[in-house]
Order: structure tokens, then sequence, then C-alpha cells
């Protein structure tokens, strides 16, 4: 039997398919490495431009005032500023309550968000949104009231700078609440 040019045999066509697969293998691992290698170097700059920053800072403080903890606190304080995790960390820690629900009747919590919407005022807010509900910005936190749309509950809840804020927050919600529907049961 004569072997064409043109036709391969089956053993011939898996040899092929296994080095397109193998160089395939290769750039994707090439690529990885230089992705990875890139990150580092950028790692690299990034920690030496800090670096640099720090020290240059430390040394004008201590040209200002020679005191060697004076000029490792303004260095400390450089990187500090030039952390993400310590931007982050720096954010008060804000104090929130979970999704409350106040049951109604089928059709009452729409009707009862519309009249809260219409009438209540919040003296201390500095903004009071009225789409889907209502949302009422305070200086120091927030509290929302809108209708479920899935549920005849009305959906509470509450997020402050601290305690006795979200505690004002909710009084101020309790007010307008019991306003319009007098004895309504709140989860809070």
């Amino acid at each position: 039997m004569t072997r064409t040019p043109n036709r391969l045999r089956s053993g011939e066509r898996g040899a092929v398919g296994m080095m397109i697969i193998m160089w395939l293998a290769i750039v994707v691992l090439l690529g990885i490495t230089a992705i990875d290698a890139g990150s580092i170097a950028f790692t690299k700059f990034r920690l030496a431009d800090v670096a640099s920053t720090a020290s240059t800072a430390a040394a004008n403080a201590f040209r200002t005032s020679p005191n060697t903890v004076t000029a490792c606190q303004v260095a400390e304080a450089s990187i500090a500023a030039e952390d993400p995790s310590a931007k982050l960390e720096s954010l008060p820690d804000a104090v929130s309550t979970p999704e409350l629900n106040i049951q109604c009747a089928e059709g009452e919590p729409h009707a009862l968000v519309a009249r809260l919407a219409e009438s209540a005022t919040f003296p201390g807010a500095t903004e009071v949104i009225r789409i889907d509900g209502l949302r009422v910005e305070y200086p120091d936190g927030f509290g929302l009231a809108r209708a479920s749309n899935t549920t005849p509950v009305i959906v509470l809840r509450f997020e402050a700078d601290n305690p006795d804020a979200l505690a004002r927050i909710q009084e101020d919600f309790r007010r307008v609440l019991t306003k319009v529907k007098p004895g309504i049961a709140l989860p809070y």
C-alpha cells in the first residue's frame, strides 16, 4: 500500500493534535508567567515609591526638628497614607440593623408607605428621597421604609455612625409610622 503525501494516517493526525495542544499549553504558561512577572514588578516599583516618599517625608521632618522619633512617626504616617487597607480601616464602623419587616394586610404596605411619604416630616434630616418608598438621610446615618413587592410587609433598614444616632433615627421613624397608623407593631 502506497501512502499519498496529502493523507495522514490516524496515528499521525493524533500526533499533530498533541503537538498543537502542547504548543497551546506552552503559550498559556508563558502568558501566565508574563502576567505574574508584571504584577511582581508593579508591586516592587510601588513599594519602592512608597519607601521613597516615606524617607523623603522623614528627612524633611528631621530637618525641621532634629528628633528621630518625630521623623519615624512621619515616615509611618506616610506609609499608612499609601496603604489601601489602612484607608479602609480608617473609615468609621457603622451600626446597622438587619432588614426589619412590619407585617401588614394584603395591599396595605403600598398605601401606608405612600401616606408616610406624603405627610412625614423629619426635622434633623439632610435629604428625604421618596423614590420607591422613603429614604431619609441624616448627617450621621439613614433610615429606609419601603413596601415589599413580593410579600405584604413594610421593609425597614437603619444605619448610623453610632448606637445613639441609630436609636434617634429609629425614633424618628417610630414617630411618623405611629402617626400614619396608630398602634402599629414595630419590630424594634
